[in-house]
């Protein structure tokens, strides 16, 4: 555990006043930095022995990287929600051989991302009849605002490979739309993106329309960190004069808002006990309304840290770790906010 990486101090004892200047400036010479990667990666194999009628899905982990080059520290991030799919990607991700990050030419631990997606080469491709029938059905409920039309439809839409799956993240968005809140709004979104770009399942227009609202969704719930992760996307894969003339002044004030003083909240809830986000400033506390948190993750680009919450306390990452991705675990149903500054 480093707990080099975070400076804590005590909301109790330290008077508002004087909370800006905890910290002391410290001289950072250059570093050299490398991230990790994968020497030896390969596919997950299809886990056909498992009844899956030939169905096809993806699966996104977050892991460390020890400075031996050994995986630690795994979670699911997303998935399309097939078990035996997460399980296959644990255990290809396991026995993956990694070079470890260095910093200044020495291994560190570090942060990873591994995306797996399992095709079946005897899937049907494509949008199926009865698919496509089960989405215009649920389209024509959310229209109507017919709720229990709506959940009729959405217990029809079973995807059976990437394209279908796609659209059912753009049917989920349309359902929270109309009965949901903006983060399932945004969940939603992430499925329909998942791999839109990497195996073409959506149209190009659909594709960068989807991103788009994405980041606006993003920009709203202040996201920023995710945000500027989407404004990245929309550059390199395509994006019309005039949407990039209307989003770069705010994108310009984004980053405004990351280098200088002021607050940034954003509403959290542990649906299923963890809630992941990517941190945008330095300091940061967490106000619990409802339930109980028990830990929290830090895995940064150069650094990783696990420790037990405490609600007196708030915390700063030192800028030297580089970009941090923050997992909150508790009780399921746990509400708070999360205050970065």
């Amino acid at each position: 555990m480093l707990i080099a990486l975070l400076c804590c101090q005590s909301l109790a004892q330290t008077p508002p006043a004087q909370q800006a200047n905890v910290s002391s400036v410290e001289e950072i010479p250059t570093e050299v930095f490398r991230a990790a990667h994968a020497i030896y990666h390969a596919p997950p194999p299809y886990p056909s022995d498992e009844g899956l009628n030939h169905e096809e899905g993806w699966v996104i982990l977050s892991l460390m990287v020890e400075p031996s080059g050994k995986p630690s520290d795994m979670t699911v991030t997303a998935s399309t929600g097939n078990k035996h799919f997460e399980n296959a990607a644990m255990r290809t991700a396991e026995e993956t051989t990694f070079k470890p990050a260095t910093l200044n030419g020495e291994p560190i631990e570090s942060a990873y991302v591994m995306r797996y997606v399992f095709v079946d080469p005897y899937a049907r491709h494509g949008i199926s009849t009865q698919f496509l029938h089960a989405y215009k059905l649920l389209l024509a409920a959310t229209q109507a605002k017919n709720q229990s039309a709506a959940d009729a439809a959405m217990q029809g839409l079973k995807a059976e490979n990437l394209n279908e799956d796609a659209y059912v993240g753009l049917a989920q968005y349309d359902y929270a739309y109309v009965w949901g809140n903006e983060a399932q709004q945004i969940a939603a979104l992430n499925r329909a993106l998942a791999w839109a770009k990497s195996m073409n399942t959506l149209p190009d227009e659909t594709y960068i329309s989807t991103l788009r609202t994405r980041l606006l969704l993003e920009l709203k719930t202040h996201q920023y960190a995710a945000a500027t992760t989407s404004w990245t996307q929309l550059q390199r894969d395509g994006i019309d004069r005039k949407t990039r003339a209307a989003l770069a002044p705010i994108m310009q004030q984004v980053e405004k808002i990351r280098t200088g003083p002021g607050e940034v909240t954003d509403s959290g809830e542990l649906a299923n006990g963890s809630w992941s986000h990517a941190l945008f400033k330095r300091q940061f506390r967490i106000d619990v309304h409802k339930g109980y948190i028990s830990d929290v993750k830090l895995r940064c680009d150069k650094g990783y840290v696990y420790f037990a919450f405490d609600p007196k306390l708030q915390y700063e990452v030192h800028g030297k770790y580089g970009r941090c991705t923050m997992q909150v675990e508790g009780t399921a149903g746990t509400q708070f906010t999360l205050i970065e500054f």
